[in-house]
């Protein structure tokens, strides 16, 4: 694990009153579902359906 104490967007955040230990868990797994879905959909054959237009 990481110190919420070494990530820039925690002072950011501590200024607007947000918890930065409950917004970097979820921003990760946003991030982390960010970075694998488009990937995923890439893998697979396209046909015809395009559900991010």
């Amino acid at each position: 694990m990481f110190s919420s104490q070494e990530t820039p967007i925690t002072r950011l955040d501590a200024s607007r009153g947000i918890r930065p230990n409950r917004l970097q868990l979820v921003g990760a797994v946003e991030v982390a579902e960010a970075k694998e879905e488009p990937a995923e959909k890439s893998n697979q054959p396209s046909e015809g359906v395009t559900p991010y237009q």
